[in-house]
């Protein structure tokens, strides 16, 4: 069964556990190399002034700013982007797991993939998303059946930017300090103290290092939560190949399909009624 979707574009439920800000948001482990941070990382005094959008030598001023950075920053050059929210059992075993990876030439177009642990017949276990222009969205349901969609704006999770901010958002007294990776400079976040807003939750860290260019390379946020059993939820984010001349993505086979289920929608002709 195919059709259009009739109320915007399908937010799969990346929400994994009740809670304030990021505790329960989840959100894949990118293309490491050579781009994630591998090498130790010694942190040198920071500057007292500010270092970038919300961000202090003192700390967070501002998730939005710091989030809105990223986002702006990734909008303007080509990037690869990957995330993950787990939940694990004691023994290590996986409860749940949501992934997404995105990739955006320098054009602007991007391609993008998710997908969810299902939680009932009905439950949308995979999207595909494809941006050009528009944003067209491939929908497929645990029972088999596919629907489309599509927008004239981007997804915020396709860049990040929510789960940046609601994990900044979640946290307070993040220590800021400087490191250079790679002849790059970056400032590493890192904070064991959940905003009192926060419950339900022990054994809180997270951990962000962000680009002097304004974007969030690395993102990890790990607590404990108590259920039937002690889980433990790892939330993970990594950004790559930004601003990579040679990255490039291709509008995928299904786009055609999705833009002739949702022209009904937008009250636009046929293939067939314009002559095509």
């Amino acid at each position: 069964m195919q059709g259009a979707l009739r109320a915007g574009l399908v937010i799969l439920p990346v929400v994994l556990l009740a809670g304030c800000s990021a505790f329960g948001s989840s959100v894949e482990e990118p293309d490491r190399e050579p781009y994630g941070v591998d090498e130790p990382v010694d942190p040198e005094a920071s500057e007292p002034d500010e270092l970038l959008p919300g961000l202090t030598a003192e700390g967070v001023a501002d998730p939005h700013g710091l989030a809105a950075s990223h986002e702006k920053t990734l909008s303007e050059r080509s990037f690869r982007i990957n995330q993950t929210g787990r939940w694990y059992h004691p023994n290590g075993s996986v409860v749940r797991e949501y992934r997404l990876n995105a990739t955006a030439d320098a054009d602007g177009s991007m391609l993008g993939h998710e997908y969810v642990d299902p939680l009932h017949e009905d439950s949308v276990i995979r999207q595909d998303l494809w941006r050009e222009n528009e944003t067209y969205v491939r929908a497929q349901l645990m029972n088999g059946s596919v629907a489309y969609d599509r927008s004239a704006t981007v997804p915020w999770r396709l860049r990040g930017s929510g789960t940046i901010r609601s994990g900044l958002e979640s946290m307070e007294n993040v220590s800021v300090s400087r490191a250079t990776i790679e002849d790059d400079t970056y400032y590493v976040l890192e904070s064991t103290d959940p905003d009192e807003r926060t419950y339900d939750t022990e054994n809180v860290s997270m951990r962000m290092v962000v680009h002097e260019a304004g974007y969030v390379r690395d993102y990890r946020l790990e607590y404990e939560v108590e259920r039937e059993e002690t889980l433990t939820v790892v939330t993970d984010l990594s950004t790559g190949r930004v601003g990579d001349p040679d990255v490039s993505v291709a509008a995928p086979e299904w786009v055609d399909d999705a833009r002739e289920a949702t022209r009904d929608e937008l009250d636009e002709p046929s293939e067939n009624e314009t002559g095509r």
